[in-house]
C-alpha cells in the first residue's frame, strides 16, 4: 500500500486510501487465497512498472 489516510500522513497533500479500504482489500485477498495483495492504485501501477518488459524506472532513460 502507498499512502493511507491516518494521523501519520495528515500533512501530506497526496491521494490517500482509507484504512477501511486497505483492510477490506487485504481480507478479500486472504479469502481468495491471493499470494499478493496490492491494496491501492499507486501500488498497482508501481508493481506494473517494475515488472514490465522494460521496467518503469528505465523508461526515462529512453529519451
Amino acid at each position: 500500500m502507498a499512502y493511507v489516510d491516518t494521523d501519520l500522513t495528515r500533512g501530506f497533500d497526496v491521494p490517500k486510501t482509507s484504512p477501511e479500504q486497505i483492510v477490506q482489500c487485504a481480507l478479500d485477498g486472504l479469502e481468495a487465497g491471493a499470494e499478493e495483495v496490492l491494496a491501492d492504485e499507486l501500488t498497482q501501477r508501481l508493481k506494473q512498472a517494475m515488472t514490465a518488459e522494460r521496467p518503469g524506472y528505465l523508461q526515462a532513460q529512453q529519451a
